[in-house]
């Protein structure tokens, strides 16, 4: 009873006061900017560059995670695997059951695959809650989906670990002090294993002991329905919490745009036109969308019109007089 108080006190916290993961990678961003400006002899130029060229930083590593995901994707859809997870879903009998039944799916799929594993999450969740529905069994939706959800912490013990692959490659940054490790040793390793099973034991205890005694907030109906409801409840016009004006708080589009902008206008200074590539317009949508990340939409057009014009009047300006200075 106590972990359930506990749980729902930190739910309560977290929706009020955790803003989304992109503003909160916005916000670190700009920070990081204003920092390197005034912390170090970095200048705007430098930032503005050191920032675009983060972008492609990690590209062999996001082409592997895009991989990953889409074959999960592929894996997952095949009708022999799709149907007998389904059949797996019939298992649990009440609510309590079906968030460890949840946790423990998804905890062996995501070690085997990462792709796999995060299809299964919305899958398996939806598939148990439309069951549930079907046989008038009441459930407590949340706790499922944070049961399904937890069960990606075995990721980091997996076989798509970026943490174990990374030390198995040569070259990595800490080959010197650790040697390679090779990626099935890295796993059947005696500490891997020992952290790999005790998590599991101790997810399924938790989420035993987490399960909400409150009936009134258990759920039976369809996801439509719920989704219907969210909407409707999202029109009334409630006090803003912090997590929501962190997330509307439109000045981050500023600093964000004026980097693309000094970035963009460099890249003209000194290459041209020719410079113009499927990075270069990578790069100008991410920045475009990063800027519109907010509900102030019309603000971020503005901010990113002006960034655009002053760009193309400073390099036109430069073109036509060498000797121009603003």
């Amino acid at each position: 009873m106590y972990l359930v108080r506990m749980g729902e006190k930190f739910e309560g916290w977290a929706k009020r006061n955790i803003p989304d993961p992109l503003s909160i990678a916005l916000f670190l961003t700009v920070f990081m900017a204003l920092f390197a400006l005034f912390a170090t002899d970095s200048s705007i130029d430098g930032i503005a560059s050191a920032w675009t060229r983060g972008f492609w930083g990690f590209l062999s590593f996001s082409m592997q995670v895009c991989l990953s995901m889409v074959a999960g994707a592929v894996i997952f859809n095949a009708p022999i695997i799709k149907n007998s997870l389904a059949k797996l879903c019939s298992i649990p009998k009440t609510s309590r059951q079906a968030g460890i039944f949840l946790y423990v799916m998804v905890y062996i799929l995501i070690w085997m695959n990462w792709g796999i594993g995060y299809i299964s999450i919305a899958f398996l969740t939806r598939e148990v809650a439309r069951q549930f529905n079907a046989k008038s069994i009441p459930y407590h939706l949340p706790f499922l989906a944070a049961a399904a959800s937890a069960g990606h912490i075995a990721y980091g013990f997996g076989w798509n670990s970026a943490c174990l692959i990374m030390i198995g490659q040569p070259g990595n940054f800490a080959e010197e002090a650790m040697g390679l490790i090779p990626l099935a040793t890295a796993i059947f390793s005696r500490i891997n294993i020992i952290a790999l099973i005790g998590l599991f034991v101790v997810g399924i205890i938790v989420f035993y002991f987490l399960h909400p005694f409150d009936k009134s907030k258990f759920v039976q109906s369809d996801f439509d329905d719920i989704v219907e409801k969210t909407d409707s409840e999202n029109q009334l016009k409630l006090p803003m919490t912090f997590a929501e004006k962190f997330d509307n708080f439109w000045y981050w589009n500023i600093p964000l745009l004026f980097l693309w902008a000094v970035w963009f206008y460099n890249l003209m200074k000194d290459v041209g036109l020719n410079a113009i590539n499927l990075d270069v317009a990578n790069i100008t949508a991410s920045s475009r969308y990063y800027g519109l990340q907010s509900r102030s939409r019309i603000h971020s057009d503005y901010v990113f019109v002006y960034c655009y014009w002053f760009g193309r009047f400073w390099f036109t300006a430069e073109v036509i007089n060498p000797n121009f200075q603003a």
